[in-house]
């Protein structure tokens, strides 16, 4: 069974970019107003500038992320302009991955020495993405650099 004979087509005169902003739309508007009904200072929060970090597979690069941008702005997360656009930041799947490893602290009695490394695997959503990391030496802090 080929998986594509199931999708419906996008409506007309809609692209892929216009269906992720109506989804990016929706995504932070619900945050908005979840936010605004429930943080004390909820209905203060549009006044302050927001960041936003998109993830995305790895092996994305600038053209992807133009249309992921492009789809942030269209969505209304961010005016069009060079300063807020900004304020849109990317990162790979494998790197929110490895930073969810090390916020949590697994990797802290792993073993993992400077110059050795970790791999990230993200298996899920019908595929499995790979990522290696290297340790580098750091007398503050631990720090890796994608291998």
């Amino acid at each position: 069974m080929h998986v594509t004979k199931n999708i419906p087509p996008l409506p007309p005169n809609k692209t892929i970019v216009d269906v992720f902003a109506d989804f990016l739309a929706y995504l932070y508007n619900s945050v908005l107003a979840y936010l605004t009904e429930t943080h004390y200072n909820g209905p203060n929060l549009s006044q302050y500038e927001q960041e936003f970090v998109i993830t995305h597979p790895n092996g994305w690069e600038g053209a992807q992320q133009y249309q992921l941008r492009r789809a942030a702005v269209l969505g209304g997360l961010i005016p069009d302009t060079d300063t807020a656009r900004s304020r849109i930041h990317f990162v790979t799947e494998g790197e929110a991955g490895l930073n969810f490893c090390i916020r949590q602290r697994l990797l802290v009695n792993s073993g993992i020495q400077d110059g050795k490394g970790v791999l990230v695997i993200d298996a899920g959503g019908g595929t499995v993405d790979m990522s290696a990391y290297g340790r580098k030496p750091s007398s503050e802090e631990v720090l890796y650099h994608e291998i």
